[in-house]
């Protein structure tokens, strides 16, 4: 894992934006922090947790005025948007200065679908907030897509300290078991419904081979299947209709 991020962060450095500065006079607009999943009983898990103290940790320093959580009830029926955001509640940083993106399955997803997200709420300057090495490959993903960012790795040392002194019990609702799918089935789904021949390969061999290649510095940030529901206010159904929409709508252009 290690090798990759570094071979990904080698590829998207070769188109360099600026890198947005910040510090106490100029906080950054925004820092994103990706999702991971939940307990099967719909508690945090360890890994919630430390992003939710870290962005805490984050937002008590004065780095951000604002977060944009990210990710879909990906391994189980509990959306990680959510459950990050109810951490960061719970240890303090204000509801409304949380926007959730609940439609990524992936990090390249958190990162492109968090730029369409910036665009819409009018903001410009952006961190990331995680694990070291996921912190450091989603900023080069954006580098590599000519947008710059700040990599705001997790002091581990700082929040493993919070972690000993004990944590509240956050439990979030599971969307209904007939709106989820497993990730391998659906991502075979959204194939089909797009046009390709196969489902998308384990995130490790779809970064690896496009740092070799140098899709990051090629192609265009994903674009996710609708625009973000919760912008107005409503719950993401966890589903794949989206996607059929969105091919419908490519092949009536086409004819």
């Amino acid at each position: 894992m290690r090798l990759f991020v570094l071979a990904l962060f080698a590829v998207a450095c070769k188109r360099v934006p600026p890198d947005p500065g910040f510090g106490a006079d100029a906080p950054l607009d925004v820092v994103l922090v990706p999702g991971c999943p939940s307990r099967d009983d719909g508690t945090l898990s360890g890994c919630q947790w430390q992003r939710a103290i870290w962005a805490a940790d984050l937002w008590e320093d004065g780095v951000t005025g604002a977060f944009i959580t990210s990710g879909n009830a990906v391994y189980n029926r509990y959306i990680e948007a959510e459950a990050v955001k109810a951490g960061m509640v719970a240890l303090g940083v204000p509801e409304d200065r949380i926007h959730l993106e609940t439609q990524a399955l992936h990090t390249d997803q958190n990162a492109g679908y968090a730029l369409r997200m910036m665009d819409a709420l009018g903001f410009e300057t952006l961190g990331v907030a995680s694990h070291g090495g996921h912190a450091r490959g989603a900023r080069a993903m954006l580098r590599g897509w000519g947008h710059g960012a700040v990599a705001l790795q997790m002091d581990m040392e700082r929040v493993g300290a919070r972690m000993r002194e004990g944590l509240p019990t956050v439990r979030t609702e599971p969307v209904p078991e007939d709106e989820w799918m497993p990730l391998k089935a659906r991502e075979k789904l959204i194939a089909r419904r797009t046009g390709r021949l196969l489902r998308r390969p384990n995130s490790v061999v779809v970064y690896s081979w496009k740092a070799m290649v140098g899709g990051f510095t090629k192609q265009h940030p994903p674009r996710p299947p609708t625009s973000e529901p919760t912008l107005d206010g409503a719950r993401h159904r966890v589903d794949t209709r989206p996607w059929s929409t969105t091919v419908d709508a490519r092949r009536r252009r086409e004819r």
